[in-house]
């Protein structure tokens, strides 16, 4: 037992590190991406739980021990693999926010799984991934590298996936903590080589499960402080997103920057008339249409109850018009075929290439000239 505590001690410290992750994540986390994260930290303590049962089952001896060792083997190599798909998935959406595609690569992974748990199986009376002696010892087969390869694998498929896709555009790949999540998928790999060398050349304490708790640590630190930036309804940048947005803009840019100040009309009207449910749905289906037209070097923010703003960096501000145009007619499909109808002000403030640039002011600039046209419309009816 002494050994049995001397080499699982950071395991122990590290299952409560990821264990505590997950009881946070579990309690604040509800969307998409969330849902991604919680599954990802409840397959590491499955698996880390695994581990230190596989230790523990290590000190015994007899045919039943024998027996156990190869259960908890098979099982704790098995959820190694599910664990980096999930953590892969993660990512994946992370950056994509699709969730079809991750669909698809999660029925990919499941596949990865079983054919890891299947060769696993195969290796107890065949001894190519590791078998067990007499002593209960745990020892490698030849082909051992397989079970790691296929566990990496998923981390492989997306970072693939994702360096074809953004590798064309510089500045998308360094843009909004891609780069950070691609660096801490390298250190899932960095956990895939101390798998492979423990008990090769590290032998006084397992060090691979704190390994990937400290990666685990970092990716839910960043998850948090995008989180922070997130309106909670709209999943739109608030304010916060959009002065981190403003922080990374050139004080004088070669750019037209343009901000678009949107206020639904009447809204405290259809939330008293129709409830807030209905008032909800109408902000997030209008958030949907903005974030829909809005490319990706631009931003969208809700800033206020009913009160949006984009943000556009363009070099050609006929763009900022035809993206407006591009919304009302969208909106107008909206209403079409709705039983509730969205109406909406807005108002433009373009900051000229190589001018100072004020964010306050061209915010400021945009609610004013969007009250005006408010009052016009209204005037006009």
């Amino acid at each position: 037992m002494e050994e049995f505590f001397r080499y699982n001690i950071l395991n122990f410290f590290s299952l409560i590190l990821v264990l505590l992750l997950f009881l946070h994540a579990n309690y604040y986390f509800k969307r998409g991406d969330e849902l991604f994260w919680k599954q990802a930290l409840f397959a590491v303590v499955i698996t880390q739980n695994l581990d230190i049962l596989g230790w523990l089952i290590a000190t015994g001896s007899g045919s039943t021990a024998i027996v156990f060792s190869y259960i908890i083997n098979i099982l704790l190599f098995t959820m190694s693999t599910l664990m980096t798909a999930k953590i892969a998935l993660f990512l994946y959406y992370a950056v994509e926010g699709n969730t079809t595609t991750t669909k698809k690569l999660s029925k990919l992974f499941w596949q990865l799984v079983g054919v890891n748990a299947l060769l696993l199986i195969l290796s107890v009376p065949f001894k190519f991934i590791f078998y067990i002696d007499a002593n209960n010892e745990y020892i490698r087969g030849s082909l051992y590298f397989l079970t790691i390869l296929i566990s990496i694998l998923p981390l492989l498929i997306v970072l693939i996936k994702l360096l074809n896709k953004y590798i064309k555009n510089y500045s998308k790949v360094f843009s909004d903590n891609k780069v950070l999540v691609y660096l801490l998928a390298f250190s899932i790999f960095g956990a895939g080589l101390l798998i492979y060398l423990q008990g090769q050349i590290i032998t006084s304490v397992t060090i691979v499960f704190p390994f990937i708790s400290l990666s685990v640590l970092i990716l839910h630190l960043i998850f948090i402080s995008k989180a922070m930036t997130l309106d909670n309804l709209t999943k739109l940048q608030n304010k916060l997103g959009l002065e981190l947005y403003f922080s990374q803009i050139p004080k004088v840019s070669e750019h037209y920057i343009a901000a678009v100040f949107f206020d639904i009309d009447n809204f405290k009207i259809t939330n008293d008339t129709y409830g807030h449910k209905i008032g909800d749905e109408l902000l997030s289906k209008f958030a949907e249409i903005l974030s829909r037209e809005i490319k990706n070097k631009n931003i969208v923010a809700r800033i206020g109850g009913d009160e949006f703003v984009v943000v556009f960096r363009t070099r050609n501000p006929k763009e900022v018009d035809f993206v407006c145009n591009t919304i009302t007619e969208e909106v107008l499909k909206y209403n079409n075929n709705s039983k509730y109808t969205i109406e909406y002000s807005y108002g433009i403030s373009i900051n000229n290439p190589y001018e100072p640039l004020d964010k306050d002011k061209l915010i400021e600039q945009a609610d004013k000239k969007m009250y005006e046209n408010k009052t016009s419309r209204k005037e006009n009816t």
